[in-house]
């Protein structure tokens, strides 16, 4: 393998790896938006739930008592959950992962018709780890996101189809 199709193949990596990412982080952002809602929809039918169930079954006063409150404490702490922060920063984090991919993409025409030398696909290789790295730490620096290798596959097989078809 000759130094520019080494530089190349490094371009290409980073190139693959930036749209995994974007496509982890849409998965990510759709599964945190699901549990939200879930937990959201589960408190809203508690709550309602509960007081129609209490108003027609008296003697269950207790049980239903509990439920009340027990969904207005988790109401109440609901927004120590990560899952809205989580959303907030994913979607600006992914909306800048995507568009650094669009400009890196345009670069790869360059880059694998030989048009560029191996010091400039390593600087622009490089300018563009940097920057998805300043994303990153700019975008995530307050939210914790940890790995899901269930989404993880799922964003690496549609990364695998993407480029199957473009």
């Amino acid at each position: 393998m000759t130094g520019n199709d080494t530089q190349q193949r490094r371009f290409w990596n980073e190139l693959v790896t930036l749209r995994k990412h974007v496509y982890y982080l849409n998965e990510y952002y759709d599964k945190s938006d699901k549990i939200d809602r879930y937990i959201s929809c589960l408190l809203a039918l508690s709550s309602s739930g509960s007081i129609a169930g209490w108003a027609i079954w008296n003697e269950f006063g207790l049980i239903w008592a509990f439920i009340i409150a027990t969904s207005q404490v988790v109401n109440a702490i609901k927004h120590y959950f990560p899952y809205k922060t989580r959303m907030k920063h994913i979607t600006k984090l992914m909306n800048a992962l995507d568009r650094l991919y669009i400009y890196a993409e345009h670069k790869w025409h360059a880059v694998s018709q030989g048009m560029l030398s191996n010091d400039e696909i390593n600087v622009l290789t490089t300018k563009f780890k940097k920057r998805k790295c300043k994303y990153i730490h700019e975008m995530l620096d307050e939210c914790s996101l940890p790995t899901n290798n269930k989404i993880m596959a799922i964003a690496e097989s549609m990364a695998h189809d993407y480029f199957s078809h473009f």
